[in-house]
């Protein structure tokens, strides 16, 4: 089908039209959380034509290609990015305020939310935006047409709604949405020039924040919220002052030292929590993830009990399969940014990997060592190790862009011991920055030989690191 296809997409983008089969879809209501009866809790995804998509992907690889040759997307930026991810977003964050804390000072960071983003951004002013960032001549036509005369209906079960048109939004669910939708945000941080506040952007979820000693004054994070505000006001995209709130991270010490401090947006005062779902991590005011990792193992030990009694085969390969796709991806989300050092929240998440492999038929009376060897698996702390490793390839070898590569210092000793990648580990004086990711991952990645830290690509390291026993490294070795 390449042939006719290539015709078509070529023909569409030299007369700047797509054929109107193109610009319908079907709206998908996908539940997020909450009441389900509540349809503002739904995320509505398109569906829409596949060959639409395929010559979205060819565009949008050719838009995305030019805003990073030319760095024309903010760094801060990492929904939808190359090389970006939540785990990146998250760990900038918390080496931030880490630091903060190890130098005795209090971060306060403020968290917004905008009121349906992808379905209020206005047509006119975002195509303004692109013709300003170079997107002009028959790819802004075209993607004027893609953005004009679209109509969707809802799909639920076999019904379908009646079809009504589209004024405004990107669709969500297409290849080339969340692209416009990140120009359309991306002059966002501009208003925050001259002001000593930090700022980190997922998609439309945007956090501020600002360290602060006690002697020292807190007022231009109040001046940004303000300009944010002023901003979502000129752009249309309304902020949804129900889910904006700030959260202040210091230490234990200095936690009745900073108070009283608070931040209003619109008149309405915003409240102070003490911890914050952040991507999809719990962060408490102290940085520690106990709440996390308690809520992580109670949604997989439910799901891994709904296995075992909603599957009515008894293979035991079926029921491993099960397992891997349905419940270890919650238990190793982010890990990076929360894997734990204590040992009783080594032995809680371990837990339900004990407690699946134990009723999977014929290993009720065997040991979780030989079970996991039975069963080819490495143990939940051995993969969270394996984990860290592969991002700090990633991050040392430039395949993963973020401001923490900084954090990574090649050692200049003539030592002959380890690999000639040896990185330097700096000293902290509290848990928080002992622990932190950029730290924990050094004394593992020193032991490591040339051939594994050198690997020339990122499948190689996995399979030379496949190779490296890492037992040594795990408190239950």
């Amino acid at each position: 089908m390449s042939v006719p296809l290539a015709h078509i997409f070529d023909t569409s983008f030299k007369d700047n039209t797509l054929p109107c089969c193109w610009k319908t879809a079907n709206v998908q209501p996908v539940f997020k959380k909450g009441c389900t009866n509540d349809p503002s809790n739904y995320r509505p995804i398109s569906l829409t034509s596949t060959c639409c998509r395929a010559m979205e992907r060819i565009v949008n690889n050719h838009i995305l290609n030019y805003l990073l040759e030319n760095q024309l997307i903010t760094k801060h930026q990492h929904g939808f990015m190359r090389r970006k991810s939540t785990c990146t977003n998250l760990l900038e964050c918390i080496h931030d305020w880490s630091v903060n804390i190890q130098s005795r000072n209090c971060t306060n960071v403020v968290y917004f939310d905008f009121k349906k983003a992808f379905d209020s951004v206005s047509h006119p002013k975002l195509l303004i935006k692109l013709k300003a960032y170079g997107l002009t001549g028959n790819l802004l036509a075209w993607i004027t047409d893609f953005l004009s005369n679209r109509s969707q209906c809802v799909r639920l079960g076999n019904s379908l709604s009646q079809p009504i048109s589209v004024l405004s939004g990107v669709p969500q669910g297409s290849v080339i949405g969340p692209t416009l939708f990140l120009l359309f945000v991306n002059d966002v941080i501009d208003v925050f020039d001259n002001l000593a506040v930090s700022f980190k952007l997922y998609a439309d979820d945007i956090k501020l924040y600002s360290c602060y000693n006690i002697t020292s004054s807190c007022d231009d994070l109040s001046v940004a919220i303000n300009r944010l505000y002023n901003w979502s006001v000129t752009w249309q995209l309304t902020i949804a002052v129900q889910k904006c709130f700030t959260c202040r991270i210091c230490s234990h010490r200095l936690n009745s030292l900073f108070q009283g401090q608070t931040y209003k947006l619109n008149d309405t005062i915003l409240p102070t929590v003490e911890s914050v779902r952040d991507l999809g991590v719990i962060v408490d005011h102290h940085l520690k993830f106990d709440a996390h990792i308690s809520l992580a193992v109670r949604k997989a030990m439910i799901r891994s009990r709904l296995i075992l009694k909603c599957f009515f085969s008894r293979n035991k390969n079926l029921l491993l399969k099960a397992y891997i796709t349905y419940v270890r991806p919650i238990l190793e989300y982010c890990s990076p940014v929360w894997s734990p050092h204590h040992k009783y929240l080594i032995n809680k998440i371990e837990s339900v990997q004990k407690f699946f492999t134990k009723r999977l038929p014929g290993l009720w009376d065997i040991s979780y060592p030989k079970r996991l060897q039975l069963l080819n698996l490495q143990s939940l702390e051995y993969r969270r190790i394996f984990q860290d490793l592969m991002l700090c390839y990633q991050i040392l070898h430039g395949r993963c862009d973020t401001t923490i590569a900084s954090c990574f210092v090649h050692r200049s000793d003539d030592s002959t011991r380890g690999n000639q990648l040896k990185l330097y580990k700096c000293h902290c004086t509290v848990d928080v920055t002992k622990h932190y990711f950029a730290n924990r991952v050094i004394n593992v990645w020193n032991s490591l030989p040339d051939t594994v830290v050198t690997a020339s690509s990122l499948l190689s390291f996995r399979h030379q690191l496949a190779k490296f026993n890492l037992s040594n490294f795990c408190v239950n070795f």
